[in-house]
């Protein structure tokens, strides 16, 4: 618990709450790149495992790029179709945010 409340009490920290999750093996994540309300790229990431050691000992901090290769083949079960329907999918749901930012 200690260590969570020195997470927040490090410089220039202005949050007041702390997420805390569990490392899950995953294949990726869809990342949306938006520029002037339209999807300008689409990258699929990887969080790596965290190290036990060094300054960063712990802390989700290294991602790598993951080829769409890989996604089709692992989320799309090499299927040109379901991943362009991935990518029509990603597209409407962050013109559907977008709709809603901006209604905030």
């Amino acid at each position: 618990a200690g260590a969570l409340v020195d997470v927040l009490h490090q410089p220039g920290c202005r949050a007041r709450h702390v997420f805390v999750q569990e490392y899950v093996r995953h294949l990726g994540e869809a990342r949306c790149y938006v520029v002037d309300g339209r999807v300008a790229k689409i990258l699929f990431t990887r969080f790596e495992p965290p190290d036990d050691e060094g300054d960063d000992a712990g802390r989700f901090c290294t991602f790598k790029e993951v080829p769409r290769s890989t996604i089709l083949e692992g989320w799309c079960e090499n299927s040109p179709e379901r991943l362009q329907a991935l990518d029509t999918a990603l597209r409407g749901l962050c013109a559907t945010w977008g709709t809603w930012l901006l209604a905030l």
